[in-house]
């Protein structure tokens, strides 16, 4: 005899309820976003942890970046391993001295590929990078990156560069020697890359070629590392015309003074910029490696850095210095009266980060003043210094903090 089934017993099946700290409580999609802040190397140790983290750990992990020696035994199965692995990468961090044959084999076999960024090609390469790495590439990958100094110093060999990544360059660090001439044919030629957001030139600038280039390119990232003084305003000023620019790098100065670059070179992104200056503060870093003039302008965040060891005319009544909230300054000499005009006169002023020795009772004073007059804006002063941090309250708008670290994590960390 057959039992009758009860009309009260539902026919969906029963949920099943999983323990708090198990992964098994959300789906693939969120598991796959959640395991994607992982780096690659952790995704290959984890992913044996469950079925689900197999199933979702690489869905989303779009970049690599292939950083193999060559003395690694191992490097062509670590290679494999990969391409099983990450069959949804769409960018390639390229290490050509990590084995040219088999790390563009990997790249190869990338099929959702769009972007390739390279390192480790000499610094008198451009003709194998148009010649011979062309070829490697590739044809759906639609932006390359050529991340290190590549030297330009006749037009055949910049019209060769131009001939095979006019439509795919991205990011460029050209260096075109000390000719005017060659310089001025190079910089009109820039328009022939399409796609180019990201550039630094290494040669001696003028504010006409950096005019040019505000009026014809849509630049995101600007990086000029041997400028003569006397142009530094007038490059300034092209800025506005740059609706688009993110980060812009200048050294100025001197041709015979040597420069050290490592640590502003690394900065890959605007946020990671902004996460450095929050997390480490560049100020230190800069003051100990740079003898030459230095500024660092952040529009969209109205943060700009100076640091200067030699005096530039009207520098601090320019246009760009009216706008800022955020200003580091670090000056060879006392602060000046054109620096404390500029101060007093910024009414978007908030946040001055300056060495102790250079905070006197004057700039005191100014901020107290603006905290007066604007009793809901919050005014900070960060003392760069190696002391012990410390607060000092001075009233509830206005702050003075005894180590830069500090107030520029406290100000700009909310930017990232």
């Amino acid at each position: 005899m057959f039992k009758r089934k009860s009309v009260f017993e539902s026919s969906e099946p029963k949920r099943i309820k999983y323990a708090r700290d198990s992964f098994d409580r959300y789906g693939d999609d969120l598991c796959g976003l959640l395991l994607n802040f992982l780096q690659p190397a952790d995704k290959l140790r984890y992913e044996c942890v469950s079925k689900q983290w197999q199933r979702t750990i690489y869905d989303n992990e779009s970049r690599v970046a292939l950083t193999l020696s060559r003395k690694n035994t191992s490097r062509y199965e670590i290679l494999k391993t990969l391409k099983n692995k990450f069959k949804y990468v769409r960018s390639v961090e390229v290490h050509l001295t990590s084995g040219l044959k088999s790390t563009m084999s990997f790249v190869s076999s990338c099929r959702l590929l769009n972007e390739i960024v390279v390192y480790g090609y000499g610094y008198n390469t451009v003709i194998w990078l148009t010649k011979e790495f062309i070829k490697m590439i590739p044809n759906n990958v639609q932006q390359i990156r050529l991340m290190e100094g590549l030297s330009v110093d006749n037009f055949y060999t910049f019209n060769c560069l131009i001939e095979s990544y006019g439509e795919s360059a991205t990011h460029l660090n050209l260096n075109f020697g000390h000719n005017s001439s060659h310089i001025n044919d190079c910089v009109n030629s820039l328009t022939s890359f399409n796609k180019l957001k990201y550039l630094k030139l290494s040669s001696p600038m003028t504010s006409k070629h950096i005019n040019y280039i505000a009026d014809h390119l849509t630049i995101k990232r600007l990086e000029l590392s041997d400028f003569s003084s006397q142009y530094v305003n007038g490059v300034l000023n092209c800025l506005k015309k740059l609706k688009q620019i993110e980060i812009f790098i200048m050294f100025s100065g001197a041709e015979n003074l040597p420069e050290n670059v490592s640590h502003y070179c690394k900065f890959k992104s605007l946020k990671s910029t902004v996460t450095k200056i929050a997390k480490e503060g560049y100020t230190g870093n800069f003051i100990s490696n740079i003898n030459r003039n230095f500024i660092i302008y952040l529009p969209k965040l109205r943060y700009i850095q100076v640091l200067m060891n030699e005096p530039i005319d009207n520098l601090f009544k320019n246009e760009v210095f009216k706008d800022i909230k955020y200003l580091v300054l670090n000056m060879s000499g006392p602060v000046s009266n054109d620096v404390l005009n500029m101060i007093r006169t910024n009414n978007k002023l908030q946040n001055l980060t300056i060495p102790e020795l250079d905070l006197t009772q004057e700039i005191y004073d100014i901020f107290n003043e603006k905290s007066l007059k604007n009793p809901t804006t919050n005014y900070t002063i960060g003392i760069i210094s190696a002391i012990k941090p410390y607060k000092q309250t001075i009233r509830e708008n206005f702050n003075v903090f005894n180590n830069y670290n500090m107030i520029l994590f406290n100000k700009l960390y909310s930017f990232l």
